[in-house]
């Protein structure tokens, strides 16, 4: 028996040692989270529409300065409280000052998008209702878009009649071709994007009757039924 106590005694004296090791370990830091914006990415639709930023993980004591790249798309406040000017884009940034003298900018990207109420063909010359072109003939129809600031997009289609009559260059332009003698209603949309998809979500349009007609023909008089049909 009095030889197992003396094996034992090495082995106490082992994991004596050991305790001050662990004893001594510092415990694990974790640093605390940085002040950010919620969001990084914002957009705000409509003039004089606000948007409240949000910074996570602030630490008590610091002070904020707020400012905006571009005060004709977006202003913000002392509380960061940002108001759309007019369409664009625009960088808020916050400096915060830290009890600690010490300071970090954090930066958040906002887009203004100012949709249009109204849209007008403005330069049609019609005769009995219609704009007349004769065959071959090539017209640049224009448009105003009401807030005259609008960020939306025109996006020009036929709505009825014969679409062999004309044919549209391109969907975002106005430009006509007149191809073959008939009737056919030109539309311009206004749309956040000029394309089909984005115009059929839209409201906001104009259009006109265009009559293709030979060099020697005589104009009769028309106009829109509905969106689709015209009555001659």
């Amino acid at each position: 028996m009095k030889l197992n106590h003396v094996k034992k005694i090495p082995l106490l004296i082992a994991l004596l040692l050991l305790i001050p090791a662990f004893w001594n370990q510092s415990p694990v830091s974790v640093s605390a989270a940085s002040p950010a914006f919620t969001q990084s990415k914002v957009t705000i639709v409509g003039e004089d529409e606000d948007y409240q930023m949000v910074i996570a993980n602030k630490v008590s004591g610091s002070k904020y300065k707020w400012s905006t790249s571009k005060k004709t798309v977006a202003k913000v406040s002392g509380n960061g409280l940002v108001t759309a000017v007019g369409k664009g884009k625009a960088t808020i940034k916050c400096k915060i000052t830290y009890p600690s003298k010490k300071t970090k900018t954090i930066s958040a990207a906002v887009t203004v998008k100012i949709p249009a109420t109204g849209i007008e063909i403005n330069n049609a010359k019609k005769v009995n209702g219609a704009h007349v072109l004769t065959i071959n003939e090539q017209y640049n129809f224009n448009r105003d878009i009401s807030p005259s600031g609008s960020s939306d997009k025109t996006y020009w289609s036929i709505g009825g009649g014969d679409e062999e009559c004309i044919s549209i260059d391109s969907s975002s332009s106005g430009i006509v071709t007149a191809r073959k003698a008939g009737k056919v209603t030109l539309v311009a949309t206004a749309a956040e994007k000029a394309t089909a998809e984005a115009a059929a979500n839209s409201s906001v349009s104009d259009a006109i009757i265009i009559e293709v007609v030979e060099p020697t023909a005589t104009v009769r008089s028309a106009e829109i039924i509905g969106s689709t049909q015209i009555k001659v």
